[in-house]
């Protein structure tokens, strides 16, 4: 029994390092809050930053007016970002407010089964910022939301323009 815990704590730790950085990120598929599907297959060629948040999430809320700042500079060069909620379908009324309030320009994906944070979020780290290449492999991930950090990231896009 103990021979097996070993085993199947070996293969998570294997699953979680395939996601790690360098890595090709796993194809998934979310709506957004229109109901329009997002693919991410189909961002290939393009840089995307994925920014994994909850509506009870006071840095993620922070966060906000500095992606949409990224974005309205960078959409046109090539890079999506798109903003993943795991917040319940319950608090869709709340997540289209801090949406409006922060006027985010950017799409909103939900993942209220949690599926696309059980490959990416694993340990449901809130904010997480991933910028995934154009060739589709995770170039950089960050947890947490500092003002200035937004820097950081900048510099990580430029990079991956670049690639």
């Amino acid at each position: 029994m103990k021979r097996l815990a070993l085993v199947l704590t070996a293969l998570c730790g294997l699953t979680a390092l395939a996601y790690a950085q360098g890595g090709i990120a796993p194809d998934f598929t979310l709506k957004d809050l229109d109901g329009v599907s997002h693919h991410l297959a189909d961002a290939k060629g393009k840089v995307v930053v994925l920014s994994f948040w909850m509506t009870w999430c006071v840095p993620c809320k922070m966060e906000m007016p500095q992606l949409k700042k990224l974005y309205d500079v960078y959409k046109d060069q090539g890079v999506e970002i798109w903003s993943i909620t795991a917040d319940s379908s319950s608090d869709m009324p709340l997540v289209k407010t801090i949406v409006r309030r922060y006027q985010v320009n950017y799409p909103v994906l939900l993942d209220t089964d949690s599926r696309v944070n059980a490959l990416l979020n694993q340990r449901n780290d809130y904010p997480l910022t991933i910028v995934i290449d154009k060739q589709g492999k995770i170039q950089w991930t960050h947890i947490g939301y500092q003002p200035g950090e937004e820097k950081l990231l900048e510099e990580q896009i430029k990079k991956a323009l670049t690639k």
